[in-house]
């Protein structure tokens, strides 16, 4: 199949350096869901405006860099200038360095998902409670799932009486669903649907019975807060809670000295100067959060299992705007622990938004294995 130039890409072809040394406008802005645009207007031409999602966008971008080269005291703003300064820069934050000795591959090493599903059994066991309590009855769960890739057996004890609970896992790039069935009775089930990202996350958790109940978690540790919204046809309950950060993690619990030591390794950073927060399950959140820097971290853990999602922003201001920021840098990483392997496998997963080319090129999509016993 033959693939054509857009006209925007024919136009910054046929661009020669007499027309870059005649650009009267250079701007980044923002557009909804904080992707980034470009607009660029070389003399009295058409301008030249695309959206990171557009086919053309990283021509557009390089044709306004050299451009910015050219005769970096005009056509740009401040912020404009600081953006694209750093696409000349191959600096990556230090938390990549280790991946940087190593060769990615597209294609993923290990795959067994025991790993993740044992990871997130608490998840699991505490959000199946919830929907139980929601109906009226007491759960009691007994030992691990059993199982095998994505489809699990849960026993457990329902208002006294045995019970088992066929439990099916289906992965995304964000998160999973875990889909329960034999709920009250055969026919009924229960969806636990956990959805991560850069701010926070969300856990909805609907049981289908004679009716339908959604319940919705939503868990935002950059504004310190958590709340749950309960449906039944409508919305019949909304709290707010707020959420404080918990800094004495390792006093009060030691079962978490260890996550927070590992999630560190793994993660290549220093967890000292994070906000800690505990989940009410038993996970983790650690949060940085600096004026041009943000750093999120999720790490669900059992026993040697793992799963940390680590999320990575770099901002650059618009001037004299302090809410309105452009993202320059970003990364969504998740490492799985595969304790009988040895290994950590990482993903780095698109964020949707740009980012350096070189982070592109070495990181984005592909997986990296590690030693675990070198990590630890």
């Amino acid at each position: 199949m033959t693939e054509y130039m857009t006209d925007t890409e024919l136009k910054l072809a046929e661009l020669g350096n007499e027309s870059l040394d005649n650009v009267s406008l250079i701007k980044y802005y923002t557009i909804p869901g904080d992707i980034p645009g470009l607009i660029m207007i070389c003399g009295k031409d058409v301008p030249l405006n695309l959206c990171a999602l557009d086919k053309g966008f990283d021509a557009l971008e390089e044709a306004a860099l050299k451009a910015f080269e050219a005769n970096p005291g005009a056509a740009a703003d401040d912020v404009t200038k600081n953006i694209l300064s750093s696409r000349r820069e191959s600096r990556l934050p230090p938390c990549l360095e280790p991946f940087e000795r190593s060769e990615g591959s597209p294609l993923r090493k290990l795959t067994f998902e025991k790993n993740f599903i044992n990871a997130c059994q608490p998840l699991v066991y505490y959000f199946l409670n919830e929907a139980f309590e929601g109906v009226g009855a007491r759960t009691e769960f007994s030992g691990n799932f059993c199982g095998y890739r994505n489809r699990y057996i849960i026993n457990c004890r329902v208002n006294g009486q045995e019970k088992i609970l066929p439990l099916t896992v289906v992965r995304s790039d964000l998160g999973a669903v875990f889909e329960i069935g034999n709920f009250l009775s055969p026919r009924h089930s229960v969806n636990i649907a956990l959805s991560c990202g850069i701010r926070g996350f969300d856990v909805f958790v609907k049981s289908s019975t004679e009716r339908e109940i959604l319940r919705g978690y939503t868990y935002d540790p950059e504004k310190r807060s958590s709340q749950l919204r309960i449906f039944d046809g409508e919305l019949v309950y909304d709290k707010k809670q707020e959420m404080l950060p918990e800094n004495d993690l390792e006093m009060r619990f030691a079962d978490l000295k260890e996550i927070i030591n590992i999630t560190g390794k793994i993660c290549c950073i220093d967890t000292k100067d994070y906000d800690k927060f505990l989940l009410p399950w038993g996970g983790l959140c650690l949060l940085r959060n600096e004026e041009l820097l943000h750093n999120f971290i999720i790490a669900e853990y059992k026993e040697k299992y793992a799963v940390i999602r680590h999320f990575y922003r770099r901002y650059a201001p618009f001037a004299g705007e302090s809410e309105n920021k452009m993202t320059v840098f970003s990364f969504n990483a998740v490492h799985e622990i595969f304790p009988e392997k040895d290994i950590v496998q990482t993903e780095f997963i698109p964020t949707g938004v740009f980012t350096a080319g070189s982070f592109k090129e070495r990181f984005s999509g592909k997986f990296f294995v590690r030693k675990l016993s070198g990590i630890t």
